[in-house]
């Protein structure tokens, strides 16, 4: 009663109540408490809330993990109870995925290369004659039979082609930061001094405060920076100050101050406790005394015979043995001697009682 149960646990009462029916989704199981609030179901979050909710979890568990290690490694130094941590990180939730493809110009390598070469003894093919317009119309002169001289002959064609590939060095990387990462860390660390016992007036003693150092000081800021992976480029702060703690008072003049632990809650609930011992020493009783005492009763019947068998025999009975005989006087002398069996003596005084009354 007045806890409440943690995310996990909710999801963990889902998925097992899901999995013990056949086609039973956990999309169709709802879990509320006894206030009619709905831990889980249909209608329990958004996406964007359930989002936020789980990213403020996750701060609080960091934060609260860094305090534990900060404060149990100090604990260990100055004593139980002597250092208080508090710390706050700022995360960054967004999802980040970076692709880099590097080239290396320096690191070229030739990866194909190809030659092509063509040579020919033929001229290139082309246009003869005088250039112009006249040789292109009709003339009215009379077509001579004369041979035209030889043309000069033309070199030979020759041409090629060369085509080289190289391949140039690449780094191709791709990166995805992860989720929650620190951006910045604010810690916070109070730190009890030393207490003595020393004289006061009327030669008492007492106990006296007395600060710590700043070289002690500079040393636990060192331990805390390092515990907490402290980045002063980041940002990160930290401060750490030395004050005095509210004092208890000691059990002894011998003793340090004890600080409130089990035996002062013990103290606050003592009542409960008297009624928790007297319930245990009646369940004890039960199982240890009546019950063992039933049992022997019921498992012997003939016990209480055999004490009654033990018992001396009354006048009825020892009438009823000798039979109508009894009455007379040798059988009634004969039945008092086996009442009065061996104490005579104080059959004896009884009756002289009775005679000195009569």
């Amino acid at each position: 009663r007045g806890r409440r149960l943690s995310d996990d646990q909710i999801r963990g009462i889902v998925h097992l109540v899901s999995s013990s029916i056949s086609q039973l989704t956990p999309e169709n199981v709802t879990v509320i408490d006894n206030l009619g609030k709905m831990l889980a179901g249909s209608e329990d979050k958004s996406a964007t809330a359930k989002v936020s909710s789980d990213q403020l979890d996750y701060q609080d568990k960091v934060e609260r993990g860094l305090e534990k290690r900060v404060e149990s490694m100090l604990e260990k130094v100055l004593g139980p109870g002597k250092a208080i941590a508090r710390i706050s990180c700022v995360f960054d939730f967004s999802r980040h995925e970076k692709t880099e493809e590097i080239f290396d110009p320096n690191g070229k390598v030739v990866r194909s290369e190809q030659v092509r070469k063509t040579i020919s003894s033929k001229a290139e093919p082309g246009a003869s004659g005088v250039p112009g317009v006249a040789s292109n119309i009709a003339s009215k002169k009379v077509e001579t039979t004369e041979p035209e001289p030889n043309p000069p002959e033309k070199p030979e064609y020759q041409r090629q082609d060369r085509t080289v590939n190289y391949e140039i060095g690449k780094i191709t990387s791709h990166t995805v930061e992860p989720l929650g990462r620190i951006e910045k860390l604010s810690v916070a660390v109070v730190i009890d001094g030393i207490r003595k016992l020393v004289k006061g007036e009327d030669d008492g003693e007492e106990w006296k405060y007395i600060p710590r150092t700043d070289e002690e000081m500079k040393k636990i800021e060192g331990i805390v920076k390092r515990s907490v992976n402290f980045d002063a480029e980041r940002g990160d702060k930290i401060e750490v100050v030395n004050l005095p703690f509210e004092p208890t008072e000691p059990v002894s003049e011998n003793e340090e101050p004890v600080e409130n632990g089990w035996l002062s809650k013990m103290e606050a609930h003592k009542g409960y406790f008297r009624y928790a011992f007297l319930a245990l020493f009646l369940i004890f009783a039960f199982l240890f005394v009546v019950r063992p005492l039933v049992r022997w009763l019921t498992a012997n019947p003939s016990g209480g015979a055999e004490i009654l068998k033990q018992l001396p025999m009354t006048v009825e009975e020892i009438e009823r043995g000798y039979g109508e005989n009894t009455r007379s006087l040798p059988y009634r002398d004969r039945a008092l001697a086996m009442l009065t069996g061996e104490d005579g003596e104080s059959t004896l005084s009884v009756a002289r009682e009775w005679l000195a009354e009569n």
